[in-house]
């Protein structure tokens, strides 16, 4: 898909955000909407753009980007992320925090941590 301006797009890993949905749901105590409705749901939104294949999420557990580090061949560290290519939802992100007022923006902490090791 083409568009004629530069637009932010929220790419969301359907099965991991179908997964920690139904957690959030069983945690209050509510029941969760079977995942063909959920879909349905999440596709006639306003925000939704369409699907992408083949797109590299990097792996969250416990709300931790799993990471290996490994030494390179000078003996200093060299941090990777665990990654997993899988089927996202693509959704219109300022169209999202219009409508919803959320703002999604994190910052990644290695890169922060390395932006201020030679200063």
């Amino acid at each position: 898909m083409q568009f004629k301006e530069q637009k932010r797009i929220l790419l969301l890993r359907k099965s991991r955000i179908f997964q920690l949905y139904k957690k959030e749901a069983r945690a209050v105590g509510e029941t969760s909407l079977p995942e063909g409705s959920l879909k349905f749901y999440l596709e006639k939104s306003p925000e939704f753009i369409g699907t992408k294949n083949s797109v590299r999420f990097k792996n969250v557990s416990k709300g931790v980007f799993d990471i290996t580090v490994k030494k390179d061949e000078h003996g200093r560290d060299v941090t990777t992320y665990k990654q997993t290519v899988d089927m996202a939802m693509a959704f219109d992100y300022d169209l999202l925090t219009t409508h919803y007022n959320i703002n999604l923006e994190v910052s990644d902490i290695f890169a922060q941590e390395d932006e201020f090791k030679d200063k």
